[in-house]
C-alpha cells in the first residue's frame, strides 16, 4: 500500500504551528513554580533521550495538563512541526482519539483514504510533539497512538 506521496494525493499540512500550544495555556509561564526536577527529567526524556512514549500520571488536579503544557513550551523548538494539544477530556470512546487529534491539527475530517491513514500521512516525516490530555481517560491500551508512532518515527 503506497503512501500519499507515491500515489501522487495531496497531503494536506496541518494548519498551526507550536503558537497553538499558547492558547491552551492560560497560565504565564513566568508564574510556573517549582516541578523543575520533573520539566528536567522530561526534557531529558524527550529532548535528549530516545524515548518518544511519556505518561505523566498522578491524582485529579496535581497538574499534569500544566506541566505538560509547560515542558511543550519550554522545549517545542525541538520539534520544528510543532507542539500539539489534544484535549481529550470530553471524549470517552476510544474510537474518536483519531478525529479528536484530525481536528487539533486542522485536518480536513473528510477525503478519500480512512481517517488514520490521513493522519498517519500528515504526520509522516514530520518532528512533532503530540500532547494528549486526558488520555488514559479513554485508552487503557493505545492502539491509535501505537500505530502512529510506528509509522512515524518522527512523533513524539
Amino acid at each position: 500500500m503506497g503512501g500519499a506521496a507515491e500515489t501522487g494525493q495531496h497531503v494536506p499540512e496541518a494548519t498551526g504551528f507550536s503558537a497553538v500550544l499558547s492558547a491552551h495555556n492560560e497560565a504565564d509561564a513566568a508564574t510556573f513554580i517549582g516541578r523543575m526536577a520533573e520539566l528536567e527529567l522530561i526534557r531529558q526524556l524527550l529532548v535528549g533521550g530516545t524515548t518518544r512514549l511519556l505518561t505523566l500520571t498522578g491524582p485529579a488536579g496535581v497538574g499534569k495538563t500544566r506541566l505538560a503544557l509547560e515542558a511543550g513550551v519550554r522545549f517545542g523548538g525541538v520539534f520544528p512541526n510543532g507542539v500539539w494539544f489534544v484535549d481529550l477530556t470530553t471524549i470517552r470512546d476510544p474510537a474518536e482519539v483519531t478525529s479528536a487529534i484530525v481536528e487539533s491539527l486542522g485536518l480536513p475530517d473528510a477525503g478519500p483514504a480512512p481517517l488514520h491513514e490521513r493522519l498517519s500521512a500528515c504526520l509522516q516525516g514530520r518532528e512533532t510533539l503530540l500532547i494528549l490530555d486526558n488520555f488514559e481517560q479513554v485508552c487503557r491500551k493505545p492502539p491509535t497512538v501505537s500505530s502512529m508512532g510506528a509509522s512515524n518515527p518522527g512523533l513524539t
